[in-house]
């Protein structure tokens, strides 16, 4: 993999991405939906699912690289409602209370 990029073995992971991205500017950390996640929360009782909660959450795009990465409470709803609308098809309902997503 190192080999591709022209680096040798000694190169940090840092180094690896930045080449592969041509300095950040192409793939993966150009798109904001990269940084979208959530947090799970789950109960089961007797190896049931009993409760299922997901936290949504950014891990700051556009941020500087130094603080990229760090999971903040989610401020935009259209992420929140695009995963809700992606899972339908699959039979899952959710909805969205108090900053947290519950999966009916």
């Amino acid at each position: 993999f190192y080999t591709n990029y022209g680096l040798d073995s000694n190169a940090t992971m840092h180094e690896l991405f930045k080449k592969r991205s041509n300095n950040f500017t192409r793939g993966l950390y150009t798109n904001h939906i990269m940084f979208e996640a959530v947090i799970p929360y789950w109960e089961m009782e007797d190896g049931v699912l009993k409760k299922l909660e997901l936290l949504p959450v950014e891990l700051g795009f556009g941020e500087p690289r130094s603080t990229g990465g760090w999971p903040k409470p989610v401020g935009n709803i259209e992420f929140v409602d695009r995963l809700i609308e992606m899972s339908k098809p699959y039979g899952t309902s959710m909805k969205f209370e108090e900053g947290v997503i519950k999966v009916l």
